[in-house]
């Protein structure tokens, strides 16, 4: 988090992260469709509509005596000829994370894989970032997806150093439909409120609420 004491602006940086086609850019419209107002969403991508380097959103807040917040989103794309570029954007910094993860039973490696090219970014560093896990995609057929609390087992039984170290203090895991909205908003929330608490409080007044998820 940067403070311009200048220009009064706070400027608050997350990243969503997660393997190809699991929804970071379908999250990001999302987010976009409820903010699109406050700022703009800029995306790089192919004929095939796939992100090829990454979604850039901005959105600013106005808070209280001439104060602003600059968030800004930016979704990397998952592809794996795509690595060298994730690495750059993750080692400019950010503020905290939202990993999208697909909830397919199918797709468990592909996660593990992306949440293992994280650790291999920060180290042990990953630890003081604050991290929200979407299972998203759970609108599908309830028998092609894996549990939370399977998803949740198996990545702290692959990095438990990183999930229950002890510095591990601010991660969260829900459920999220991407395509209808579901859970968008509140992830979003959820790492702000990881981030700074009280800034939070003053923000909400300003944050516009999706879709209340039900499963």
């Amino acid at each position: 988090m940067i403070v311009d004491q200048l220009s009064k602006t706070i400027f608050i940086k997350i990243i969503l992260y997660g393997p190809a086609m699991a929804g970071k850019t379908t999250l990001m419209d999302f987010i976009h469709s409820i903010h699109g107002d406050r700022g703009v969403l800029d995306k790089i991508e192919g004929t095939h509509g796939r992100t090829l380097f990454w979604d850039h959103g901005v959105y600013t807040f106005v808070i209280s005596k001439g104060w602003k917040v600059k968030l800004v989103l930016i979704g990397t794309t998952g592809q794996k000829y795509y690595k060298d570029n994730r690495m750059v954007i993750m080692k400019q910094g950010c503020d905290g994370i939202i990993f999208i993860a697909d909830a397919r039973k199918t797709e468990i490696e592909r996660n593990m894989a992306s949440f293992a090219e994280l650790v291999g970014i920060f180290g042990p560093n990953l630890s003081k970032i604050p991290i929200v896990i979407c299972l998203n995609k759970y609108d599908l057929d309830k028998n092609t997806l894996i549990s939370l609390e399977d998803f949740r087992k198996i990545l702290k039984d692959r990095f438990k150093e990183i999930i229950e170290n002890e510095e591990r203090l601010r991660i969260s895991y829900r459920i999220t439909i991407a395509v209808k909205g579901y859970g968008a908003m509140e992830a979003l929330r959820q790492v702000l409120l990881f981030i700074n608490p009280d800034l939070l409080k003053l923000l909400e007044p300003e944050l516009k609420s999706g879709q209340v998820i039900i499963i």
